[in-house]
């Protein structure tokens, strides 16, 4: 029976663990995902959208300030930390980048950094 408790307590922590890490990817690419949309509703609407990263666990877009477009929290046990010019990214009526900068993502296995470069589509991995 003890035997039996310990494999059922090693397999349900490894599959929490598995379940915990994969809110984490999911986050990044919600992350990466925001970021296309704003740059397109900047296009498509022909006005500047920001991209805010508040306290570190809220991800908002704007189209003016404090006036929220899209809000969702980062995952629990994970920080996300913006490094521009300014405390948030600026999309263009051209969907140019204003600032460019990094972004971390910070989850108690590991550190990700990205750069940003949205004039072509993409977030880098620095990592």
């Amino acid at each position: 029976m003890l035997v039996m408790m310990t494999i059922i307590g090693v397999v349900m922590s490894f599959s929490y663990s598995q379940w915990k890490e994969a809110q984490y990817e999911q986050a990044i690419e919600k992350f990466r995902l925001t970021l296309h949309q704003a740059q397109m509703a900047a296009i498509q609407e022909q006005t500047t959208v920001n991209v805010y990263i508040v306290d570190k666990k809220y991800v908002k877009t704007s189209k003016s300030f404090f006036n929220y477009d899209l809000t969702w929290e980062i995952p629990k046990g994970m920080s996300i930390t913006i490094y521009t010019n300014k405390t948030y990214i600026t999309f263009t009526p051209l969907g140019n980048v204003r600032e460019l900068g990094k972004v971390e993502f910070q989850t108690p296995e590991r550190k990700i950094v990205y750069s940003i470069n949205m004039s072509k589509g993409r977030l880098r991995l620095i990592e």
